[in-house]
């Protein structure tokens, strides 16, 4: 996918319109700070996207169900920029998060499934499970070819490090690093404890307070009993 002839340099050279806005406005933008963000970029595969994420929704305007389909070669898994089968998503794997349950799904399915349908009445309110307007992709998520370093804010008393600058415009210390290395050297310590921590009690306490889980631990129990008690009957006969 090409969003290069949407952008709004593209836009303006389509109309005519770039040497006149840069006349009037060169005096200002003289003035302006530079922002990164908004500069044309010098590679024309910074306008290259694939399609790596889609947000379902089930139900109706006032209520629902949402799930996701992923792309999961991300990362060390990702290829590169310049593989010539980048783009071509729909044979990398693909998995459906829905709530508990992960599992492989196929890519052939989106148009089926993300495409909504025509309006239908539920038995449920709700609406799962492809009741009202079908199921109907929500958000939709695509991955840049050519990747920007992460920008990560250092600590002042880290300021000395390797790789550290200073941002006059921001009044920050930061560093930049690769984007495939970003999760392996770097980590938001607080966030991921957190997430971690939650994640550990929620495991812990649906265990614990599953039915399963308890009738797990009365079979222990009476395979226990069971088997004191034919002890007790070999030593009644050694006797």
């Amino acid at each position: 996918m090409d969003l290069k002839p949407y952008s709004y340099h593209e836009v303006m050279r389509r109309e005519h319109r770039v040497n006149e806005e840069k006349e009037d406005d060169q005096e200002e933008d003289e003035e302006k700070p530079i922002d990164e963000d908004n500069q044309e970029p010098a590679d024309d595969d910074c306008f290259e996207y694939k399609l790596v994420g889609v947000n379902v929704h089930s139900g109706s305007a006032n209520a629902g169900h949402y799930w996701s389909y992923i792309n999961t070669a991300r990362g060390m898994d990702e290829k590169p920029g310049n593989d010539p089968t980048w783009a071509e998503t729909d044979k990398e794997q693909w998995m459906e998060f829905n709530d508990s349950t992960v599992k492989d799904y196929k890519y052939e399915n989106l148009n089926e499934e993300c495409y909504g349908d025509k309006q239908t009445q539920s038995q449920s309110s709700w609406g799962w499970g492809g009741g009202k307007y079908g199921k109907s992709g929500y958000m939709l998520f695509y991955e840049r070819r050519l990747k920007k370093p992460i920008k990560i804010v250092v600590p002042p008393e880290q300021a000395s490090a390797q790789g550290v600058v200073y941002d006059e415009k921001t009044k920050e210390h930061i560093k930049y690093i690769a984007y495939r290395e970003g999760v392996d050297t770097e980590k938001p310590n607080k966030i991921f404890s957190k997430v971690l921590e939650d994640n550990t009690k929620f495991s812990f306490e649906n265990d614990v307070y599953s039915i399963e889980f308890f009738d797990f631990i009365k079979t222990i129990l009476q395979n226990v009993a069971a088997f004191g008690s034919v002890q007790d009957d070999v030593h009644k006969a050694m006797r």
